[in-house]
């Protein structure tokens, strides 16, 4: 092993480097190096390991006769426009990590890259100039944990056969020009970061990016801000918890967010998104960093969980926002007064029709009875006076003998009987 990284060497790499035939670790990232690669070193069989990121090189086509590498880093290099070495790195059939972050890669991305070794983990183009669509034949490479193509001039679709990434933890597509909407399929993938930021992406977030479970103790994450540059090798939690991503969408925050027990960063700031917070997202226990800014959400902010701390929440730019802690100079909600509905006060008003109407009818009906009652009992007293007979006074005369006082029955003050 020879690391010389880290160092303020310059000049150019002396070619003697290709003699070290049994060297299988060689580090000179972080120096000051110009020139190319010696063509030699592409010579050394037994090289497992080879750093030289940060550098002013330019590296050579042979670097596809190294039949052990594992890890390439050339990022932050200068290593021209063609990526046509890329050609060269389909023979070494055991790379794991390629890194060609931060050159000055234009052009497109050749087709031959579907071709590289199937046993990448980690493969990084990120903050270059590279052009067109993201080939399809990526999909090939089903045991990549980590892809960036951060921060070039892709365009076109999200092709779908990213959905082979079954592994995948961490897809950096942030800072370019593609188009329509996210696939629903990266949803169901183990992500644990992804960066879509600055795109041309429209339609809403897909629910089912609230169920992502990636380590066993449930660290989760939909992150923000940008990448300066990513990182060569395994892509750990620790790591990756220091590169934050935003998704641009428009629509609402979908309701499953609030299951993400595990999320620690949730960056949406600077997209279309409108609705409100959705319920229970406060009461997430690992959530440390929460990013709202510039939306359309509404409503009153919660006083819970991360949004009562001022320091790690930003909700700047949602003009419909109310409540929330003091430090977030947000207008207060207004007191909603409790007045009957226009529905209760129809169905108030029918229920006294009702009860008015039934009150009529009772009056009614108990009428009609006693009316009906009083007819009866004057038709009765009718028929007693029929049964009496008819008296004249011829008779009434006969019968009393003239009207004779022996005949009479008494006096009273009326006259007599």
């Amino acid at each position: 092993m020879l690391g010389l990284g880290a160092n303020n060497l310059t000049g150019r790499i002396p070619p003697s480097f290709g003699n070290l035939s049994s060297i299988r670790n060689l580090s000179l990232a972080v120096n000051k190096l110009v020139g190319n690669i010696p063509y030699r070193v592409g010579h050394l069989k037994s090289l497992v390991h080879f750093s030289i990121s940060a550098n002013k090189i330019s590296v050579p086509t042979n670097l596809g006769n190294l039949p052990d590498l594992r890890l390439l880093d050339l990022s932050n290099n200068y290593l021209g426009r063609s990526l046509d070495f890329l050609k060269s790195l389909t023979n070494c059939s055991k790379l794991d990590i390629l890194g060609l972050s931060r050159n000055q890669f234009g052009g497109v991305l050749p087709i031959p890259v579907g071709n590289l070794s199937t046993q990448l983990t980690e493969l990084y183009f990120g903050s270059n100039e590279i052009s067109g669509t993201i080939p399809v034949t990526l999909g090939n490479l089903v045991n990549l944990i980590g892809l960036g193509l951060e921060h070039n001039l892709f365009t076109g679709l999200i092709p779908t056969t990213l959905k082979k990434f079954q592994k995948i933890q961490a897809l950096y597509l942030g800072g370019n020009r593609l188009l329509g909407e996210l696939p629903t399929s990266i949803g169901n993938l183990t992500l644990f970061l992804l960066n879509l930021h600055e795109n041309r992406l429209e339609g809403s977030i897909p629910p089912s990016l609230a169920y992502w479970s990636i380590f066993p103790d449930g660290d989760q994450g939909i992150a923000s801000k940008d990448l300066v540059q990513v990182p060569i090798g395994p892509v750990t939690r620790a790591r990756a918890k220091k590169f934050k991503n935003v998704i641009p969408f428009e629509g609402s925050l979908p309701s499953s967010m609030a299951f993400l027990k595990g999320l620690q960063f949730l960056d949406v700031s600077r997209n279309n998104l409108s609705g409100s917070i959705p319920k229970g997202l406060e009461k997430l226990p690992s959530l440390k960093e929460l990013n709202l800014s510039f939306n359309d959400i509404k409503g009153e902010l919660p006083l819970e969980g991360v949004l009562k701390n001022a320091s790690a929440i930003s909700v700047i730019g949602n003009t419909k926002l109310c409540g929330g802690v003091p430090q977030l100079l947000l207008p207060p909600c207004p007191v909603e007064v409790i007045k009957p509905t226009k529905s209760l006060s129809f169905k108030l008003k029918i229920a006294i029709i009702v009860v008015v109407v039934c009150l009529f009818l009772f009056s009614f009906i108990l009428f009609l009875h006693r009316r009906k009652k009083s007819k009866r009992n004057s038709s009765s007293l009718g028929s007693t006076i029929d049964l009496l007979p008819n008296v004249s006074y011829k008779m009434l005369y006969q019968a009393t003998n003239g009207f004779s006082p022996s005949n009479l029955v008494g006096t009273g003050s009326f006259g007599c009987i």
